[in-house]
């Protein structure tokens, strides 16, 4: 039980703010990690009838030789042309989503 939240990958927090914010599947502001951990979640829904629970595609990077860039970038679905070289070559900053969210993401960089 917390109140506040943290979502880490790689050794760097891509997102933190209050728990039913992080926590809520509907909000848009979400970092594609978060999205991702929270969709695969099971449920009975993905489990009935022989389901299969959903995974995160891709390959974990090296935390000891750290890539440049976002770290979650060669296995993040929500990448597009307009943030692919930023992503690729540089860390984003953590900017508000909102006055108690975080997230760590080219995407949310004019919010």
């Amino acid at each position: 039980m917390s109140d506040k939240i943290a979502v880490m990958y790689a050794g760097n927090v891509l997102e933190h703010g209050l728990a039913d914010e992080i926590l809520d599947i509907n909000s848009a502001m979400k970092h594609p990690y978060t999205r991702s951990l929270l969709s695969s979640i099971p449920s009975k829904d993905n489990l009935s009838e022989g389901g299969y629970l959903k995974s995160i595609d891709g390959e974990v990077p090296d935390t000891i030789d750290v890539p440049e860039g976002c770290r979650f970038f060669e296995r993040c679905k929500e990448k597009n042309d307009n943030i692919t070289v930023q992503c690729a070559e540089k860390n984003p900053p953590l900017v508000s989503v909102s006055d108690t969210h975080k997230s760590r993401c080219w995407l949310y960089e004019s919010k």
